[in-house]
């Protein structure tokens, strides 16, 4: 099975086989149209650009997540994947004083099988999440995963180390205060949008960000609705059910062209 055509830059067409055309989408697409082409995936679904008076530029907004976390039992997969993995069932802990942890699903490439059930490792990869399905999806980056030894898995170990890295727009935000009135920050609702090879479709999910006082940006126009913003943090609190993570971050600035990248 291959990608067939694909539309890049001014005019030129570049065919790849199926499998990398999955791995280029991990990377940014800009795509850019000046009449109407058609990108197909398969013989039975395309995605069709319609025609623009301007180039236009198909963007990601990705997000990404690495722990240290427990692979648990290896699983047939769900039933809505569309493409050949190896799926994972695990959970990580989000705080270790009240044990609150969160269930997700690790999905690997079958050529590049790196995860062993009932073992520990640093993770890291996009993340894929839709409210539709109930659950989270964390591609891994069999470049990235390190194995971790069982002497040195610890609860308190594991607690609290869910980062993220992320781009994504702005759609909401509102000024946080003390019960005493005091101004404490800013806590802002993103848009993500990514490919999610598993579904062979894009995704859209939110995210909310918990900004405190000690967080610095460029300035206040950078967290207007609409921006494209970069967030780096830790997760405080996540619900597989409304698939919404809530990041408390440690870094907030207007993102550049190559944030995407991510």
């Amino acid at each position: 099975m291959v990608a067939e055509e694909i539309f890049y830059g001014a005019n030129a067409y570049i065919r790849a086989p199926y499998d990398r055309w999955l791995v280029a989408l991990h990377e940014p697409l800009h795509i850019f149209c000046r009449s109407k082409v058609s990108l197909t995936l398969s013989t039975s679904s395309s995605l069709t650009f319609a025609a623009m008076d301007r180039d236009f530029i198909l963007r990601r907004l990705p997000m990404r997540w690495s722990s240290i976390c427990w692979v648990g039992d290896k699983f047939d997969g769900p039933p809505y994947a569309h493409v050949a993995q190896r799926y994972f069932e695990t959970n990580t802990v989000l705080k270790h004083e009240n044990f609150e942890s969160f269930r997700f699903l690790l999905a690997e490439g079958i050529s590049e099988t790196v995860l062993k059930s009932r073992h520990a490792y640093r993770i890291e990869g996009p993340v894929i999440m839709t409210a539709a399905r109930s659950d989270t999806v964390l591609l891994v980056n069999p470049n990235n995963t390190i194995f971790i030894d069982d002497a040195e898995v610890r609860v308190k170990s594991l607690a609290n180390k869910i980062s993220v890295t992320s781009v994504g727009r702005i759609i909401d935000s509102a000024r946080r205060v003390t019960p005493a009135g005091v101004f404490d920050g800013v806590t802002i609702t993103t848009i993500h949008r990514d490919w999610d090879p598993t579904t062979l479709t894009w995704i859209e999910f939110r995210i909310i960000y918990e900004c405190n006082l000690e967080v610095t940006w460029l300035n206040r126009h950078a967290l207007k609705r609409d921006n494209v913003v970069q967030f780096v943090g830790n997760v405080i609190h996540g619900d597989a059910h409304e698939a919404q993570w809530v990041v408390n971050s440690t870094l907030t600035r207007a993102a550049g062209k190559t944030m995407c990248s991510i």
